[in-house]
Order: C-alpha cells, then sequence, then structure tokens
C-alpha cells in the first residue's frame, strides 16, 4: 500500500513537470548552447517575424525574413547588456561593439514576491514586437513625426519599408529581468525619409 501512496505522488510530480514545460503554448521559450547563452526557440523566432510581418502588413511594407547573422549580433549586444547590469542602451556608434544595423531594445520586468524571490517573467515574442508597435498612436504620418514628448522610432524601424532581415535574441540579467534586442537590415529610421 505504501509502495502505492509513493508512487502515485512520484507520478503526480511528473504530471506537473510536464504541464510546466510544454503547457506554455505562446511563450517564448529559450534553450541554453554548450556557452550557457540562452538562444531563442525556433517557435519565439517564427513569432517574431510573423509578429513583425503582421504590423507590417498595416501599412503595406513588404515582409521580413529571418536572418541569423542578425541574431547572433544580436545576441552579441544582450550579452554585454546583461554584463553591464542590464541597463538598456543602444550599441554605440563607434568602438568594439559599433552599430551596423538597425535596432530595438526591450526591457521586462521580473517577477517579484513579498520574500524577495525573483523569477523571470513570461513574455512572449509577440508581445515585445507589439510594445514597439504600439507607438504608431504617437506617430503622426502626413508629418513624418512624433507627438511632443513622444517616442515612436521603435514603431517605425518595425515598419519601415526598406528593411528586409530581421535577428533578435534575448537575456536574462542577474535580478531575473529580461532584455530583448532586434537587429533590422537595411537599417531604418534616416532623417527626412518616410518609413513606408
Amino acid at each position: 500500500m505504501r509502495w502505492e501512496v509513493c508512487m502515485t505522488r512520484w507520478m503526480g510530480w511528473i504530471g506537473v513537470a510536464a504541464l510546466l514545460v510544454w503547457g506554455c503554448g505562446g511563450c517564448s521559450r529559450a534553450s541554453a548552447d554548450s556557452s550557457g547563452i540562452e538562444r531563442l526557440s525556433e517557435e519565439a523566432t517564427a513569432e517574431l517575424v510573423a509578429t513583425h510581418n503582421r504590423v507590417r502588413a498595416m501599412v503595406k511594407a513588404p515582409p521580413l525574413v529571418w536572418e541569423p547573422k542578425l541574431a547572433a549580433f544580436a545576441q552579441e549586444w544582450a550579452e554585454e547588456l546583461k554584463r553591464r547590469g542590464c541597463d538598456l542602451k543602444h550599441r554605440p556608434r563607434k568602438g568594439e561593439f559599433a552599430q551596423k544595423y538597425g535596432e530595438n531594445l526591450y526591457w521586462g520586468s521580473p517577477v517579484m514576491f513579498s520574500d524577495g524571490r525573483r523569477e523571470v517573467k513570461v513574455t512572449s515574442a509577440e508581445k515585445v514586437v507589439l510594445s514597439w508597435a504600439s507607438e504608431s498612436s504617437f506617430y503622426d504620418a502626413a508629418k513624418h513625426t512624433c507627438a511632443a514628448g513622444k517616442v515612436c522610432g521603435h514603431y517605425t524601424q518595425v515598419v519601415w519599408s526598406e528593411t528586409q532581415r530581421v535577428g533578435c535574441a534575448r537575456a536574462v540579467c542577474e535580478d531575473r529581468s529580461q532584455v530583448w534586442v532586434c537587429n533590422y537590415d537595411p537599417p531604418g529610421n534616416f532623417l527626412g525619409r518616410h518609413p513606408f
């Protein structure tokens, strides 16, 4: 009888573990490579491209394709931001980490518990892109300007019609927050030029 109780409890824990691993649906899963660096899953990369392309379709911009070289470039910067304490800063124009592409950054807060623990908050790739797309409400296409005191450059990079390729990455910070980096080629956001 005792063995049956232990076996039932053990099987229950396997079920909970299976739900935690496979029950995430739209979550952006990542896997660590041999260096310990997290890489976005194929599901997350597909979701990033699909969400970019849904937003771009609204302004009739051509679809983007995933570019692994851009994803590696984004991963390098995400890991550098992590090393620097996850203070969001765009790549510099010159130096060791010089920017060659368009770039959008996203920071996600951790889940914080009353006992002080912190966990990584599940953030979908779709949520990341839609946060940038939400800036469209501040963008005046007729005047090619942002509303006073507002930011809309993330949105205009997402929909920049000449951009053809995207690559993104994520790093989890010491405090369990996360930084996302997307790079775009060719880059957008040129002064005096309309994005679409």
